[in-house]
This record gives structure tokens, sequence and C-alpha cells, in this order.
């Protein structure tokens, strides 16, 4: 299944900029920062509300995310949790 994502654009009500230089101007999209047309592809202050925004200025909010299963018997042994998430969990191996 091909990946069907689609670029950003400045006019949808999800789009930030993290300058806050956005002037809408009828149909377009004015950056008062750059003084040019608003480009969220090219843009490094361009991001999305619901963090969906690629690197490639391509929008990911339509993709469907993936979702796995793991099996109590793919696991072989106990399971050695980092430090930060060991203090969420209050104990070093999970099983």
């Amino acid at each position: 299944m091909p990946n069907k994502t689609k670029n950003c654009l400045a006019t949808c009500e999800l789009f930030r900029c993290d300058q806050r230089a956005l002037l809408f101007k009828g149909k377009d999209v004015h950056c008062k920062f750059a003084d040019d047309t608003c480009d969220p592809k090219g843009c490094k202050f361009a991001r999305c509300a619901k963090g969906r925004l690629l690197s490639n200025g391509s929008c990911n909010i339509e993709a469907p995310t993936k979702r796995f299963e793991v099996r109590i018997d793919d696991i072989e042994g106990p399971i050695n949790l980092p430090d930060k998430l060991a203090q969420k969990v209050k104990d070093k191996q999970f099983y």
C-alpha cells in the first residue's frame, strides 16, 4: 500500500508558524518574517498543531498509524528498561 501524503498548506487549520508571522491576504498567506508568500515545505518555523508535519514538507495527518502485536511467547526473558522509564514503572526489569 503506497503512502499517500499530500503537501502541507499554510491555509490548513492545524498549520502553525513559530515566528507568528502569518498574514492572510485574501486567499494568499504572506510571511512577514521572510517578506514572501508562506511555503511550509521550505520553512524551518512551520509546524503542525497535531505534530504530523514531516521533514519533507508533507502532511502525515491522513496516513494510517502502524500497529503491531507482541505475543508473550516471543519474549525470551526479562526486558531491561532505561532508567527514566524504570522510574515511571518502578521496576528495573519488566516481565
